[in-house]
């Protein structure tokens, strides 16, 4: 080879070296080796490793950079670690110090749940081996098993340089315990306040991966051995806190936890319809703890609460909730007891027995209450009931026992400890046992024979009726006999001779003018009752008596008759009229009329309507009403006399029309003079008859017959007021008519010109009806009305679906029957 060549070949040899020093993208630079050793994971018992919580793992990083100082520590700016996980771990590291000193570890960079417990390096800064002990915290995220995934390691020195290794693993920091169970009382999964003590067992602690057995335990697989678990507490976790039941200070020996008694009572976990969640909670030396076990226990912690307790059959009468009246001479009484859950009003989990005690004579009936049902039913024992003869005696009645079905527990645990205090139930149930008692015998005597009404027992009298008047049985409950039925009503023509049969009305005789309806004589605190259907000008006598719903009637001397003197007898008038008056808002009956005051009676400065009622054996041919100003005579009765011409007073006449058997009305209009602002107005009926004219005021009926002017001292009167009410009647309309649940409740607003009977139903989309609201309900004319609403629910109280719904609102007149109102309203459910 000549020298050119040699020469032309060093140069060549230069050029390409000097290249491969130059650094370039993608070409290592003065780090010429860098080398990861991954720690090993630990094989649990599916075979496969995983990093575990509270476990150390050493891994090694090897870095060789001859560009480095080869004395100054601090040129290895950063040395770290990266464990690929759900939230990536990674550890990094800065050094210091001179050489052959041990370089100062500076920890740069912890990021994810670990820590650096240890860092070892060996070599020199060019030529060194770092290794880092990382443990894994409890809080660390996990992540499950995978092949082939990296673990990485990177250095800084005089350049950056990483190195990849493929590590099959996983990461795991949940535990499970192994074998968990209730136990005792509890193993069903349902307790209450006040059940009985019971256990929670479990065996080993375990790493939770598929498959875990005592292999994996946290004692023998954590680098702290057997203080990993430092300790173990029961924990109830109901969502809005947790509650601590139970505590096992040794986690070695498996798991037992004593759960108190008092761990479920008022103070502690209280009842809920979910189930709540049992968990293990285990306090660990790593930080990140303490840790629930994964798999967890659910239990139920709820009580039976008794909402009602009925009593019916036995032929008696029901008063619920508070009392009712039972015969012990009449068989058949039985006991309905309605109960739930108290929270969440669940049905029974199982069948449950309910003991019913009378607690005045401590008699047991036992009530089983079907799993899934919200009631039972069964036949009242009255074995061991006791009343005298002739005697009303109240029992009281409560649950004092709950036992059997999910929720029952020993006796004297639970509510199965014979005291009504532990069952949440309605206020005391009452039956008043009576033993041939009628009203008015057990109790103060039924005494209607007392002077009354000018110590006579009738009041008033028309043509073809006698108002017979009575002080009624005492009826407050339960010295009262409140089995009482009915007041029976004995009369006859009067007759000196005590011969003539005895005809008898009572709550089931059909009263003459109602239309096929019945005499009101089945409330105990009637004190009257009109007998109609009589002659007039006729003279009766009568007797009233009183009875139960067994049928037994007060002793014939508490059957008032006479006044110890004379048989008491009543004569029928020639008629009877009574009137109502309205201005379209206020309406006045009859009876208000008899204090004379037209002052008491202010009406507006309105159309005024007039309503009479009139009956006798002659029905008028035509009515008038004669009336005329009070001028300044408010409430006080004046010498005038409407019909004497002689003294100058300005009447007028209105005719009346009649619209319903012995019904006639008439306006007088707002217009007419008679209706003028701070003046009184007074009225008469003049009655037309075939056989004549006769004119009545107020009393009439009750003047003496034959009086030359029975009308003539207490004239129908009323008062127009100055100051006028502004009054803006209602469209029929629905108040909210979109139900929500910030807006749950629809009303019916509407306006009676009239008073009237109301039916409010409320239909769906197709038609069909879903529930009724009102059924032929009374109310009065002449004002705006907001009626009970609708919260979008069926006849069953059940809520209904979203959608279009009706509500139809109709009125008839209450004395024609005739349809004043008849109106269909939309109303839409929403979600």
């Amino acid at each position: 080879m000549t020298k050119l060549t040699e020469n032309r070949l060093l140069v060549l040899v230069f050029f390409f070296t000097a290249l491969i020093l130059i650094p370039q993208s993608g070409v290592k630079g003065a780090i010429t080796a860098i080398s990861l050793t991954p720690a090993n994971p630990t094989t649990l018992s599916d075979g496969r490793g995983y990093y575990l919580a509270g476990k150390t793992y050493n891994f090694s990083v090897q870095v060789i950079d001859p560009a480095a100082s080869p004395t100054d520590w601090s040129a290895v700016s950063d040395v770290r670690v990266t464990i690929n996980n759900a939230t990536n771990l990674v550890a990094a590291v800065s050094l210091s110090g001179i050489w052959p000193a041990v370089p100062t570890v500076a920890i740069t960079s912890q990021t994810g749940p670990i820590t650096l417990s240890t860092v070892n390096v060996t070599g020199t800064p060019q030529n060194f081996t770092a290794t880092l002990g990382i443990t894994i915290l409890w809080s660390t995220a996990e992540s499950g098993w995978a092949a082939n995934r990296s673990v990485e390691a990177s250095a800084t020195v005089t350049s950056t340089d990483t190195d990849t290794q493929s590590v099959s693993y996983g990461v795991v920091s949940s535990i499970r315990i192994l074998n968990f169970a209730l136990n005792d009382e509890a193993a069903d999964g349902y307790v209450n306040r006040y059940h009985g003590p019971f256990q929670v067992t479990g065996d080993e602690i375990v790493y939770d991966i598929p498959g875990a057995t005592t292999a994996d335990a946290v004692a023998s697989r954590a680098d702290s051995g057997a203080g990993e678990i430092t300790g173990t507490t029961l924990i109830v976790a109901p969502g809005a806190g947790n509650y601590s039941v139970g505590v096992d200070a040794d986690e070695t020996d498996g798991q037992t936890v004593n759960v108190a008694d008092s761990a479920f009572n008022v103070a502690g976990v209280p009842n809920a319809a979910a189930a709540y969640t049992v968990v293990l909670r285990a306090a660990m030396t790593t930080t990140g703890g303490p840790v629930d076990t994964a798999n967890n226990l659910s239990i139920y912690c709820n009580e039976i609460e008794v909402t009602d307790i009925i009593f019916f059959n036995g032929g008696g009468v029901d008063n619920d909730p508070a009392n009712y009246y039972r015969s012990l001479l009449v068989s058949g009484t039985q006991v309905r007891v309605n109960a739930r859950l108290l929270a969440g009003g669940g049905a029974m989990i199982g069948n449950t027995t309910i003991e019913l005690r009378d607690s005045t004579q401590n008699v047991i009936t036992i009530v089983t209450i079907p799993n899934g049902a919200n009631f039972g039913i069964a036949a009242l024992n009255t074995t061991g009931i006791t009343v005298a003869a002739d005697v009303t005696d109240t029992h009281n009645h409560e649950i004092y026992n709950t036992y059997d079905g999910a929720f029952g527990s020993a006796l004297t645990y639970g509510q199965h400890r014979n005291n009504a205090t532990y069952i949440t139930q309605p206020v005391t149930h009452r039956i008043h046992w009576e033993n041939g008692d009628p009203p008015g015998l057990a109790s103060p005597p039924f005494d209607g024979n007392a002077p009354v009404a000018n110590g006579a027992l009738f009041t008033s009298s028309t043509a073809s009726s006698i108002r017979i008047e009575w002080n009624p049985v005492d009826a407050v409950p339960p010295a009262a006999d409140g089995d009482f039925n009915t007041y029976r009503l004995y009369f006859r023509v009067y007759d000196i001779t005590d011969t003539s049969p005895w005809s008898m009305i009572d709550r089931y005789t059909a009263a003459v003018y109602n239309a096929g309806g019945t005499y009101d004589l089945s409330d105990a605190t009637t004190s009257f009752a009109d007998i109609t259907g009589l002659s007039a000008l006729t003279t009766y006598e009568f007797i009233v008596s009183a009875a139960d719903v067994y049928g037994n009637e007060v002793a014939v001397a508490n059957r008032p008759r006479s006044d110890g003197t004379t048989i008491l007898h009543a004569q029928t008038a020639a008629s009877s009229v009574t009137i109502t008056l309205s201005d379209g808002i206020t309406r006045y009956t009859d009876t208000l009329f008899s204090d004379n005051d037209g002052s008491s009676k202010p009406v507006r400065q309105n159309a005024i309507h007039i309503i009479a009622s009139i009956e006798g054996d002659t029905l008028p041919t035509s009515v008038n009403v004669i009336a005329a100003g009070d001028g300044l005579n408010q409430g006080v009765e004046s010498d005038d006399n409407i019909l004497n011409l002689v003294d100058n007073v300005t009447r007028f006449s209105f005719s009346m029309n009649k619209y319903a058997p012995n019904q006639w009305d008439v306006f007088i209009p707002t217009t007419h003079s008679l209706l003028t602002a701070n003046t009184g107005v007074r009225f008469i009926l003049e009655i037309n008859t075939t056989t004549g004219t006769s004119y009545v005021d107020h009393n009439s009926e009750l003047d003496l017959v034959g009086a030359a002017t029975p009308w003539d001292d207490n004239e129908w009167r009323f008062w127009v007021n100055t100051t006028q009410p502004t009054f803006q009647p209602w469209p029929t309309r629905i108040l909210n008519n979109v139900i929500t649940k910030s807006n749950p409740v629809a009303y019916p607003a509407y306006y009676l010109s009239h008073d009237a009977y109301v039916t409010i139903k409320v239909y769906d989309i197709k038609g069909r009806p879903v529930t009724t609201l009102l059924d032929g309900a009374f109310r009065k004319g002449g004002q705006n009305i907001k009626d009970q609403g609708w919260r979008g629910t069926n006849k069953a109280q059940k809520r209904l679906g979203p959608g279009l719904y009706y509500i139809h609102i109709q009125a008839k007149r209450d004395d024609n029957g005739k349809i004043i109102l008849n109106k269909m309203e939309k109303v839409v459910i929403a979600r």
